[in-house]
């Protein structure tokens, strides 16, 4: 597949062919090219490895180096901008305690929050309607549709309240830890907490301690997962967020966002885009 890279936020995902739409540890591959040439960059020289890497015996010398420099700036652009992810988020609430019916108070409403794959991003879904760009990012959902989100095979629902945010504000893992202990950072999490991150990280145990290596060889030392508290919503009233990853000094964020507002970075998608 062909990695392109469209300036916008998810008003822009209708230039890109569905199914192609990168979601968080998808992510994690395109950073590991991006951290591996900035690495042979700095040992052999700006095109040493990655001009052999990506010969083609039909291109002249010529080409050839204008096709490295276009790949090069394409993955530095990518560690340098904030990224749309495609996936999505439905956050609610609901009892707790699946009692029978009775007076159900604020304290009985656990608080949770399904990830869905781009095919149930329902954001994205509405993003493909007449006019995008007067989409709002906020929104109520349909209470019918989210359900059919939330209960798809691929989507993985959490709950809130064990997740262990520091200073209520995020969720944080030390890539350092994964370098001393194969896996046992993973073990030391908790059954809503393991299911977070393998969602976002993994998507298997395997890819998972590969990426938080990997990470942590490129100098990224935690990965932060904010936005874990749920929106102004009620049982019968989801509200949808999306994702959005970027790299800040030596932190990897993740920010599910349930508002429309950006700093002034670069945001960016990454898929195939349409001819």
């Amino acid at each position: 597949m062909t990695l392109d890279l469209v300036a916008g936020d998810i008003e822009s995902y209708p230039k890109l062919v569905p199914g192609t739409f990168l979601h968080a540890h998808q992510l994690m591959r395109e950073y590991e090219i991006a951290f591996q040439l900035r690495k042979e960059e700095r040992e052999f020289g700006r095109k040493g490895r990655f001009k052999k890497r990506i010969h083609d015996p039909k291109l002249s010398e010529a080409e050839l180096d204008q096709l490295v420099d276009k790949e090069i700036a394409r993955y530095d652009q990518l560690l340098k901008a904030r990224v749309v992810t495609a996936d999505g988020f439905i956050f609610w609430r609901k009892d707790k305690f699946k009692k029978p019916p009775r007076n159900v108070t604020p304290k009985d409403l656990g608080q949770y929050f399904a990830i869905t794959s781009e095919m149930d991003n329902i954001l994205l879904r509405y993003s493909l309607k007449d006019k995008p760009n007067r989409y709002p990012l906020t929104f109520s959902l349909n209470t019918e549709e989210a359900k059919k989100a939330v209960n798809a095979s691929d989507s993985k629902v959490v709950e809130i309240e064990p997740l262990r945010k520091y200073n209520g504000e995020y969720f944080g893992i030390l890539t350092t830890h994964w370098k001393r202990d194969y896996l046992a950072p993973f073990h030391y999490l908790n059954r809503q907490e393991r299911k977070l991150v393998l969602r976002l990280f993994g998507p298997n145990l395997f890819r998972l301690d590969h990426n938080m290596n990997m990470l942590f060889n490129a100098g990224i030392n935690e990965v932060r997962i904010y936005g874990l508290g749920v929106p102004n919503c009620s049982s019968s009233d989801p509200l949808g967020g999306t994702g959005q990853i970027y790299l800040s000094g030596n932190i990897l964020n993740y920010k599910i966002r349930t508002e429309g507002n950006f700093d002034d970075k670069e945001n960016l998608l990454c898929g195939t885009i349409r001819t």
